[in-house]
């Protein structure tokens, strides 16, 4: 079963960067002028993806200027919104995307149901479907969507270094 779990995952994340390689792109740029103007880039998971969230704020390579939404988070237009959610029917997720673009902050969602496009700037799909490894049961275990939402970000980490490289040597 790793096996075959293995395969199936390493399919999806190339299948990911080879469909959202320019959407990445346009999410790192968007990032990135935050960065450059002082602004903050805030990131909010929701479900499981709060391991998302978790890596982005406490892990080894974080993005500059980003920190964990909170209620108390006072939105400017240099800021930018980082969502990171599975499910189209998570309506909090909805509701938040909502309410930050209705406050003029551009929102990132990152996904797996295009429905998220309709209430963000830049959408990455994550290209989840559903688990990866069929059951002897008929049934399907092995759900990718953490870990497709973290090499997302490891995505978006690099695009950022790269673009803040490229206008340092300018």
């Amino acid at each position: 079963m790793h096996k075959l779990f293995t395969t199936q995952l390493t399919g999806l994340l190339q299948k990911l960067h080879e469909q959202q390689e320019e959407t990445l792109e346009d999410a790192g740029r968007l990032l990135a002028q935050s960065i450059v103007a002082g602004g903050t880039i805030y990131v909010q998971g929701f479900g499981e993806m709060k391991s998302c969230e978790e890596a982005a704020v406490h892990g080894v390579e974080q993005i500059q200027g980003i920190t964990r939404m909170n209620r108390s988070s006072l939105l400017n237009g240099r800021d930018r919104v980082l969502l990171f959610t599975t499910s189209a029917y998570d309506q909090d997720a909805i509701t938040s995307a909502k309410l930050y673009q209705s406050m003029q902050v551009p929102v990132i969602v990152i996904a797996s149901n295009r429905k998220f496009e309709e209430v963000s700037d830049v959408f990455i799909d994550l290209g989840v479907t559903g688990n990866l490894v069929p059951t002897d049961g008929g049934h399907r275990i092995g759900d990718p969507a953490a870990l497709a939402g973290l090499f997302a970000y490891r995505c978006l980490y690099l695009t950022i270094h790269d673009i803040l490289s490229d206008n340092e040597e300018l």
